[in-house]
C-alpha cells in the first residue's frame, strides 16, 4: 500500500464512521482530492507513517529497539542476511557490478 492508498482508505474510513461519532464532516471535504491541500497534507501524513512504520520493522529485523540506530550496514545486514563491504575502483567490470547490485540475479 502506498501512500496515496493509504490516505484514501483513511479519508474513506473517516466518512464513513464520522456519522457513529456525532460528527460532520465538512461538505468540500467529503470527496477525497489528493491534489487539494488537506489530500497533499493527508498523503505526507501517510508517506511519512508508511516509512516510519518501515523503519521500524527493519530495526525490529536487525534486533534494535530504536529505530533511530539504524545504518546501512544494518540495512544491508537485513536485506542481503550478511554484512557486506563492497569495493569498487577504475578495474571494476560491467559484469561484477551486476552480480554486486542485483546479487539474486533478478532483472
Amino acid at each position: 500500500m502506498n501512500a496515496l492508498e493509504l490516505a484514501q482508505k483513511f479519508h474513506d474510513t473517516y466518512e464513513l464512521l464520522a456519522p457513529s461519532f456525532g460528527y460532520t464532516t465538512r461538505e468540500e471535504t467529503r470527496v477525497f482530492d489528493p491534489e487539494s491541500p488537506n489530500g497533499r497534507l493527508m498523503c505526507a501524513v501517510c508517506d511519512q507513517i508508511l516509512f516510519d512504520m518501515a523503519t521500524a520493522s527493519l530495526a525490529a529485523r536487525v534486533g534494535l529497539a530504536d529505530p533511530n540506530e539504524l545504518n546501512l550496514i544494518d540495512t544491508l545486514d537485513a536485506i542481503f542476511g550478511e554484512a557486506s563491504v563492497i569495493v569498487l575502483d577504475e578495474n571494476t567490470t560491467d559484469e561484477e557490478m551486476a552480480r554486486l547490485f542485483n546479487p539474486k540475479g533478478n532483472g
